[in-house]
């Protein structure tokens, strides 16, 4: 009896330390006890403890006034649910929770004044919301001009404006709203002023045309600081005399009916584009005149030069011609086909700011008269062509006319009477064209 009692008492105390258990090994003699099972909900209970939530921003941070916030949120169990709310939603406002694969993407904006503040919390289930981090609101990014009243500026004249940036680090961006009229030549910060910004811009159309000046932040739509007029050159403004030092070239030998383009390769020279003529020509526009029906049929010289710069019976082309072939061969500048502009406001407006100008007169100044004539293939209008044409370059002017780099039989540099040149040059169209300087 004594022997049994004494062997049942461990079987009775395993039991009892192990009756919470489904089934159990008695220790030391291999006896497998099978217990009622629990019910599967408190079992799944137990097999699944609580989630954690995870997010990707949980330190505080400053969000400008207007501008959005995205958290991405996330549960250790993708089964489970989060809810989101702010601490102030009239400082932090929720505006939208998107949820895919059990993250969690949430907006905020920050909607309240400037320095207010509101936490942005997270909670699993019904459970007691957490925080995530706190948002501050800062002021949002402005922009102030020192010049904000449309003002002229004379042609070709520059003017810097300056531009005070707050609320964000990142440089405005500038525009104009014609390149071609008000041309931006740099912008940069004030190494003096944090936050201050500098943009210089250049009157470069014709007087009496206008644009806007625009500045934007951070992407946004850009603000009119004001609008540009460009304006004619007062006479007295420019110096009383001027000349320009531009290398000279000679046609004499190489090109006889060439002078339009020994003169563009004048300017190439003088900004620093030397080429050959083979290598000039090869970017020209050319044309040649065919007989047909007993009339002669070609291009406008606006569209091509007209025969061979070779032969002494080639013709020779208009500015846009010019134009087109510089503008092939000199990469960051502005060539512009200027004709129309007196000549006096052409050598007061571009010489004095270093840009020498390509003009349009005769060969010696003499008188122009009609020479042969032509229907233009693209429009089928008749064009006579002036006799005597000539190209040269103006390289200065004083009291009493102007100074031209004249390529025609090594004519150099030569003064020409004022009045009489400026005949000349409205006789053959005003015509004229301009390279400005990046």
């Amino acid at each position: 009896m004594g022997e049994h009692a004494n062997a049942s008492k461990p079987q009775i105390r395993r039991r009892a330390v192990c009756s919470a258990m489904g089934a159990f090994l008695l220790c030391g003699i291999g006896l497998t006890v099978a217990l009622p099972a629990a019910h599967p909900q408190a079992v799944a209970a137990l097999a699944q403890p609580a989630g954690t939530w995870h997010a990707d921003t949980t330190e505080d941070f400053a969000l400008p006034q207007g501008q959005t916030y995205t958290f991405s949120v996330w549960s250790d169990r993708p089964a489970d649910t989060l809810s989101f709310s702010t601490g102030n939603g009239e400082i932090l406002a929720i505006e939208r929770v998107e949820a895919e694969a059990g993250r969690y993407a949430v907006t905020v904006c920050a909607t309240g004044e400037a320095d207010e503040a509101a936490g942005f919390y997270a909670a699993l289930g019904d459970g007691t919301p957490q925080r995530v981090c706190t948002v501050t609101v800062e002021a949002a990014p402005a922009l102030s001009c020192d010049t904000t009243e449309d003002f002229t500026l004379a042609q070709n004249r520059t003017y810097t404006f300056q531009v005070t940036v707050t609320g964000t680090g990142a440089a405005p961006v500038f525009s104009t709203g014609s390149g071609d009229i008000l041309k931006i030549e740099s912008t940069a910060p004030d190494a003096e002023k944090p936050g201050v910004y500098t943009c210089t811009v250049r009157a470069a159309g014709q007087p009496g045309q206008s644009a806007g000046v625009y500045a934007a932040l951070d992407g946004g739509t850009p603000q009119k600081l004001c609008a540009v007029e460009v304006a004619a050159v007062p006479p007295g403004e420019a110096p009383e005399s001027l000349r320009l030092d531009v290398p000279y070239r000679s046609q004499e030998g190489l090109l006889p009916t060439g002078c339009e383009l020994i003169s563009a390769m004048m300017l190439m020279d003088y900004y620093g584009f030397p080429v050959t003529v083979n290598t000039f020509l090869s970017n020209v526009d050319t044309g040649t005149l065919t007989s047909r029906d007993g009339a002669l049929y070609g291009p406008s010289p606006d569209e091509a030069f007209i025969g061979s710069p070779y032969s002494a019976s080639g013709f020779g082309c208009f500015p846009p011609v010019i134009v087109r072939a510089l503008q092939r061969q000199m990469p960051g500048y502005t060539v512009r086909d200027t004709t129309g502009t007196p000549l006096d406001a052409l050598a007061r407006t571009y010489l004095p700011e270093g840009e020498p100008v390509l003009i349009w007169a005769t060969i010696n100044l003499v008188e122009p008269y009609a020479g042969d004539s032509w229907i233009v293939s693209s429009t089928g209008e008749r064009f006579t062509w002036p006799a005597c044409e000539h190209c040269l370059v103006l390289v200065g002017y004083d009291a009493e006319g102007y100074w031209v780099n004249d390529p025609y039989e090594s004519n150099g540099v030569v003064h020409y009477d004022k009045a009489r040149l400026e005949e000349r040059f409205s006789q053959l169209g005003q015509r004229s064209v301009t390279v400005l300087k990046p």
